[in-house]
């Protein structure tokens, strides 16, 4: 298939999923592939994870998001602000092994992805994932992620999409983002490129790992090597992440994370049929 075709099919599948299916990719699919991955969860029998911010700035502590995990998959998704008000929900739905849509709901409404797999030779190719939110009256806005992987099944490239609907007349289609991914010998991913639109560097991540391949730090770099910021990860002992910390180019600590997990008893079951209920969120 094209690009071109893609892009097509992008407009016509966005309007079929209508309001129903949401995916939160941009950011959270890597660190949940890296840190939160079903077998880290399974072989640990995790049920929730309680994700919290602390600003060395301020001397102060939020709660940032809460994960319920179901046989090993990330099911729901709640997102808080500093006084702990829920500002968005997500659920993932998944057939099989694999995530196939999700439902999103914040103060701005409800947010519909949907994902479709590609398979070549029996195994997955790429995906795409289109997302869809209502921006005003006739007014929407749909973003595009296809993701390539190679015969592994690792992620090797990204591609973002911009298309603009409005009063159902479709605006330019607009690649945004690109990435690509690299692997060492042992299948680590150790470096993301990122690239504009004009196929223009603007920043890569470099991963370091421990002896027993867990990653240890992350260094994203401006496309002329000067350091950003680095974020730092620590384990417990049985290599669940239990604390990240972000610094700047100057080595100020900016921002740190802290985990915090619940387990699986033998009484207790994983309930995999939570239904969407849109709550009231804090504007």
């Amino acid at each position: 298939m094209s690009f071109k075709n893609i892009c097509k099919f992008l407009i016509i599948f966005a309007f079929f999923v209508s309001f129903n299916m949401n995916f939160n990719v941009f950011a959270s699919e890597i660190e949940n592939l890296s840190f939160f991955s079903p077998d880290i969860l399974n072989k640990n029998n995790i049920t929730k994870i309680s994700e919290y911010f602390w600003f060395p700035m301020k001397n102060a502590e939020q709660k940032s998001r809460e994960l319920i995990i179901n046989n090993g998959k990330i099911s729901r998704e709640t997102h808080y602000d500093a006084e702990s008000n829920v500002l968005k929900e997500i659920y993932n739905n998944y057939k099989g092994d694999h995530l196939f849509n999700v439902t999103e709901s914040d103060w701005q409404g409800v947010t519909t992805i949907g994902t479709v797999y590609y398979k070549k030779s029996g195994k997955i190719s790429n995906k795409m994932i289109t997302k869809s939110y209502f921006k005003g009256k006739d007014n929407f806005k749909n973003d595009s992620e296809l993701y390539i992987y190679n015969d592994k099944m690792k992620i090797t490239s990204i591609v973002y999409n911009e298309i603009n609907l409005k009063s159902g007349k479709n605006d330019e289609n607009k690649t945004i983002v690109f990435q690509y991914f690299f692997y060492d010998d042992k299948g680590n991913l150790i470096e993301i490129q990122k690239y504009d639109s004009k196929k223009n560097n603007t920043s890569n991540e470099f991963f370091k790992y421990s002896k027993n391949n867990i990653v240890t730090e992350k260094q994203l770099l401006d496309p002329k090597g000067e350091l950003i910021e680095k974020i730092e990860y620590e384990y417990d002992n049985k290599n669940l992440l239990t604390k990240s910390s972000t610094y700047n180019k100057s080595n100020k600590a900016t921002k740190i994370k802290k985990y915090k997990y619940e387990f699986k008893t033998g009484a207790e079951k994983n309930n995999n049929n939570e239904k969407f209920v849109p709550k009231k969120m804090k504007k």
